[in-house]
């Protein structure tokens, strides 16, 4: 009887948060950051493809949870405001998830990001009659962190991103569309 007690008592042990839990003990964080560039959006109609140079602004808000010192998963939602010269401006809703690895150092600590996310191109109902487009993201980034104290960070990165997104047929043409853009960011950290 007394192995079958041991093994929930161990799996809990095994379990538990504070074997993830860094130096000061903090597991989570809550964060926004604004980020500020440039990208273009490519269309193909058909074969034939036109670029479009944008400027892009966005506002992201994330929750984290840190592995150890090194690691950390993060989860976001952003807004991107897309200023085009040609047209009327747009904006694009991301959800993504991102693995961040740190390099720790005294004070100052860079890092470098990777994910994957799922957008949405807001408003493309009404042109194409249905759904808004869909599309898959692509980031890869590489930042500096500034700890303020133990609960408070801010951080200062760049970040590159490509977004495809689905195939649309209008009128008997294929319509496909992309964006890439590279954004600085500077955002804020809260953890717990």
């Amino acid at each position: 009887m007394k192995k079958y007690a041991l093994a929930p008592a161990m799996a809990l042990t095994l379990l538990s948060p504070q074997l993830f839990a860094n130096d000061a003990d903090k597991q989570f964080y809550f964060g926004a950051s604004y980020g500020f560039g440039s990208g273009e959006e490519t269309i193909s109609i058909d074969g034939d493809e036109e670029d479009y140079d944008t400027d892009i602004s966005t506002l992201r808000l994330a929750a984290g949870f840190i592995v150890d010192e090194n690691i950390r998963i993060v989860a976001s939602y952003g807004g991107y405001d897309l200023e085009f010269d040609d047209f009327d401006d747009s904006e694009i809703t991301t959800f993504e998830f991102d693995g961040i690895i740190l390099f720790p150092a005294d004070g100052v600590t860079p890092y470098a990001t990777a994910g994957l996310g799922l957008a949405t191109y807001e408003d493309t109902a009404e042109v194409l009659d249905g759904d808004d487009l869909s599309g898959v993201s692509l980031q890869l980034g590489a930042g500096v962190t500034f700890p303020v104290n133990e609960v408070v960070e801010l951080y200062a990165s760049y970040r590159i991103k490509v977004i495809g997104w689905e195939t649309v047929e209008v009128f008997g043409m294929d319509i496909e569309t992309s964006h890439s853009m590279g954004l600085f960011t500077l955002g804020g950290r809260v953890l717990f």
